[in-house]
């Protein structure tokens, strides 16, 4: 359904064949507590690869497709969580050789700003809403946060009516 391909990024993660909406792509990996992920020497934390998923709960680099999944600001994928488990899910269908993209941002809350300040992400996705700059989650337009609550796929952390009402 898909293969990790090369692009202007380095990597990225394209659709092989047609995916349909709904249809769950890859899993998300190597799961760790926040406690766990602040023991990791700061100069090994390879935070490019962390995903908060949870209030106290991490991915890392795994080694594995979901380290190659690229930002848009236009995504046509978003993680789902279901349980203990996370999956990127198509948000509309998804054609063969397009680049299956997230938005980084619904991962995003201002604790892990604060956490990992030197963490920033200049966006270069190209699309016509592209923002310029990968932020937290409550620095995107109110719209587009209700569309992300509507499709279920923001982590309970941005879900419990703090940000999203």
């Amino acid at each position: 359904m898909i293969e990790v391909q090369e692009n202007k990024y380095g990597k990225g993660v394209y659709a092989v064949t047609h995916i349909s909406t709904g249809t769950h792509i890859a899993p998300w990996c190597n799961y760790v507590s926040e406690e766990e992920l602040l023991s990791i020497p700061k100069d090994k934390r390879n935070i490019d690869h962390v995903t908060k998923i949870a209030s106290h709960r991490y991915t890392l680099k795994s080694e594995k497709v979901d380290d190659y999944f690229n930002h848009s600001c236009d995504p046509n994928s978003g993680l789902c969580f279901d349980g203990e488990n996370v999956f990127l899910v198509a948000i509309r269908d998804i054609v063969p050789n397009e680049e299956v993209v997230w938005d980084y941002s619904t991962t995003i809350d201002k604790r892990a700003i604060e956490m990992f300040p030197e963490w920033k992400m200049v966006c270069g996705c190209g699309a016509a809403n592209c923002r310029k700059i990968v932020d937290s989650f409550d620095t995107l337009p109110e719209k587009v946060r209700a569309q992300y609550a509507k499709l279920g796929i923001l982590p309970e952390f941005l879900r419990d009516g703090s940000i999203v009402q």
